[in-house]
């Protein structure tokens, strides 16, 4: 599994500078570094409006919970933009998403520089 490389393509706010300006309690951070799968479950379990995500996969059962219970249950959209190879992945959680309600979206790889 590529866990680097999920964390890493999860645009959720997936950005980090030394000094973070301060918020109110409670509000999201868009400066914040997701690290791990729990952090971005607990993203995803915040949003009330729409969820717009890019992954080359959906592999961890957390997300993939986190992103069902947004569609199902609280009626939150969700956008996945992935590859071919991601969403054909056997482990990938992104035809369980899709049948659930996702918008999905694959891109072809990128052509190297």
């Amino acid at each position: 599994m590529k866990r680097p490389a999920i964390l890493a393509a999860l645009l959720l706010f997936a950005c980090s500078f030394a000094q973070q300006p301060q918020q109110a309690e409670g509000a999201l951070n868009p400066y914040m570094l997701l690290s791990t799968p729990q952090q971005i479950a607990e993203v995803v379990h915040a949003a009330n409006s729409e969820i717009l995500l890019s992954a080359s996969t959906v592999q961890h059962p957390e997300i993939a919970e986190a992103l069902r219970g947004a569609m199902v249950e609280r009626g939150v959209p969700v956008f996945i933009l992935t590859t071919v190879n991601g969403a054909n992945e056997r482990s990938s959680f992104i035809h369980s998403l899709f049948l659930m309600g996702a918008n999905i979206r694959i891109v072809a790889a990128p052509e190297p520089f």
